[in-house]
């Protein structure tokens, strides 16, 4: 589909309550876009990866205590940090998208594909735990809620990440995967500053974000930096939305806001779109501020980040 299509869609659901714009994109998700055929293959390729950023900056998922930002619709990332030994996640989202349907979907899938979900943690979870969880998760008959109580994966919804229910002190890790780049810039530091309430002596930031348009996504004729391309109005026009919010933040923007938090980085990673580095080489049209950056940082589209807090900082 056209980028400009979709954004059209998604502009025109927005401009019902969101009581009746939430299931109506929902079934348009479920019938035309991305839920057509319910797959946790990349929910629980993130999962892996988070437990591999996590194991670079010499930190463990066993028995840990794990906060995600932004639970979305499904708890497919929590089951898979579940199966490489998490003691349990706490899943956060400001709107109640979780659908049990999902759920029960995804637990299918992988009583189906259980070699395919092996193969995914193979190099990043303890074989012998994995296998034993594997097990009692194939192996599971019950419904949504029994499902949540076996992988000990708590939902909270709605719930403001920068405001929670939580004791201080109570998180080891504070986590979300490609959730930060639709947090406006100006939530963030709350967001962080919560998250410093949370975290345990000791306790980790652990946050991978994608920078690129995510229109690109679905449409091969853009690249995925066609959003710098339109003025702040421009883009609020476009994706100003509660379905495509992107704050287009580029990896210094992201790094100045964790440093103001005092995050002291572990393990940072930084990956170039080279489509878009090409094209960027050739003049692709920024407006401002972008034309203002090195179009090397332009190209990255995607930020991992793990990082201790500093209890000094405000």
């Amino acid at each position: 589909m056209h980028w400009k299509v979709k954004a059209l869609i998604q502009n025109a659901v927005d401009l019902v309550p969101p009581r009746v714009a939430h299931p109506i994109y929902y079934q348009l998700q479920r019938r035309f876009g991305g839920l057509r055929r319910v797959n946790p293959a990349k929910h629980y390729r993130k999962a892996a990866r988070l437990a591999a950023m996590l194991r670079k900056a010499g930190r463990t998922l066993e028995d840990r205590a794990l906060l995600e930002i932004g639970a979305g619709r499904t708890v497919n990332v929590p089951i898979g940090l579940w199966l490489c030994g998490a003691g349990g996640v706490t899943t956060v989202d400001l709107n109640p998208y979780l659908k049990r349907e999902l759920i029960l979907d995804s637990l299918a899938w992988t009583k189906a594909h259980r070699e395919e979900t092996r193969a995914i943690f193979a190099d990043v979870a303890d074989h012998r735990l994995f296998a034993d969880r594997l097990d009692r998760l194939v192996g599971h008959a019950g419904d949504a809620e029994s499902l949540l109580a076996l992988a000990n994966i708590r939902h909270l919804a709605p719930a403001d990440a920068a405001d929670l229910p939580l004791d201080d002190d109570s998180v080891d890790i504070h986590y979300s995967m490609d959730v930060f780049e639709h947090i406006p810039e100006s939530t963030l530091p709350a967001i962080l500053r919560e998250a410093k309430r949370l975290l345990k002596p000791g306790g980790a930031l652990a946050h991978d974000i994608d920078l690129s348009d995510h229109f690109a996504h679905g449409d091969a004729s853009i690249t995925a930096v066609n959003f710098l391309r339109f003025s702040e109005r421009q883009w609020r026009f476009w994706a100003g939305n509660r379905f495509m919010y992107h704050n287009r933040l580029r990896v210094s923007g992201f790094q100045r806001l964790f440093e103001q938090a005092g995050a002291r980085p572990l393990f940072e990673e930084r990956r170039l779109d080279e489509r878009a580095a090409q094209a960027l080489s050739q003049g692709f049209p920024l407006a401002e501020p972008f034309r203002g950056m090195d179009s090397a940082e332009l190209a990255v589209t995607g930020f991992s980040l793990v990082a201790t807090l500093s209890a000094s900082q405000s």
